[in-house]
């Protein structure tokens, strides 16, 4: 079985910059699985405001490494 990385991020996103924010998760999740990854977010239920996103990729296939993913990591 090959070697697999799991970075994960909490971030913060303002109510008023949702709806930015839910436009952006889908090209790089789509982005993500295309490179062989997976990625996920979960909202917190205490806290409408902070999500929790995970990237899980094969340790030789970090989508981290690519232009398209970098600039929607943004």
């Amino acid at each position: 079985m090959k070697t697999r990385h799991l970075v994960s991020t909490r971030r913060t996103v303002p109510e008023s910059r949702r709806a930015a924010y839910d436009a952006a998760w889908t090209p790089l999740q789509a982005a993500a699985t295309g490179l062989g990854a997976h990625a996920w977010r979960f909202r917190s239920a205490d806290h409408g405001d902070l999500f929790l996103e995970f990237l899980e990729f094969a340790a030789d296939a970090d989508p981290r490494e690519t232009p398209r993913v970098v600039a929607l990591l943004r």
